[in-house]
């Protein structure tokens, strides 16, 4: 029966996962000062899952069944060239799909699907600067981050799809700003800290968020068409917060 599922049925989900890496420091060469690497490779294997998707035109969850593999690579690094600044980066290779997956109600079995919302390729990368000067430290920000294109989810179908939505790339600033100078005048006050900064800070319009309807949420001929969830525009922020 469509929407119904005999619990009594399921599997416990079976994951037999392998991970190998390998971890660099580098303390003091040339520009370089603790300068860290880590990379790894990781393999899961996912069988016997349920996968549950609530349809709003018919007010029922269906349940697909479905067994995946999940691989990819990571990568991080970082480095201090003096006290004043700190440099980073990330970046993740992913690469997941099913190795079967079933619809419920008999629908067409897939093999090696990608996994929907499950981007290929993310990244990040930041630098920090921090700078004393009579009793404020300052500590200004910048951090990039990209995240590549991902395969939609069809409603419709109860199945991933083939179409794809945009990659998208969000970079924010912040400078936060310590002090102990009002120590004196505040008992066991330890440090004041003032956070500013910008979310966003190039307005990028994105949507991290995309699907294909099956029609119920806007009703009449929508079924089909790809519904959004925008991301936010830019935005800013200020925080004051204390130390005792």
């Amino acid at each position: 029966m469509d929407g119904y599922i005999d619990l009594n049925s399921l599997k416990p989900v079976k994951s037999t996962d392998y991970e190998v890496g390998a971890k660099f420091l580098v303390h003091n060469w040339m520009l370089l000062h603790n300068f860290t690497f880590n990379v790894n490779y990781y393999h899961d294997s996912l069988a016997n899952e349920t996968i549950a998707t609530f349809l709003s035109n018919i007010s029922q969850t269906k349940f697909a069944a479905a067994d995946a593999v999940v691989n990819g690579v990571n990568i991080a690094m970082a480095d201090n060239p003096s006290w004043n600044w700190h440099l980073f980066a990330n970046l993740a290779l992913n690469h997941s799909y099913y190795t079967s997956y079933t619809p419920q109600g008999g629908g067409t079995t897939l093999y090696g699907a990608n996994v929907s919302y499950s981007p290929y390729l993310t990244m990040s990368a930041g630098i920090d600067y921090r700078y004393y000067y009579h009793g404020f430290l300052f500590s200004p920000q910048f951090v990039d981050q990209y995240t590549s294109s991902e395969y939609l989810f069809n409603n419709g179908t109860g199945a991933p799809s083939h179409q794809k939505q945009p990659g998208y790339n969000v970079s924010n600033l912040s400078l936060g700003i310590k002090t102990t100078r009002l120590n004196p005048y505040i008992p066991t006050l330890k440090d004041v800290k003032l956070s500013v900064g910008i979310y966003n800070l190039f307005d990028a319009r994105y949507n991290p968020i995309e699907y294909i309807t099956s029609g119920g949420y806007f009703g009449g001929n929508s079924a089909g068409a790809i519904l959004a969830d925008p991301g936010a525009p830019r935005q800013y922020f200020m925080t004051v917060s204390a130390k005792f």
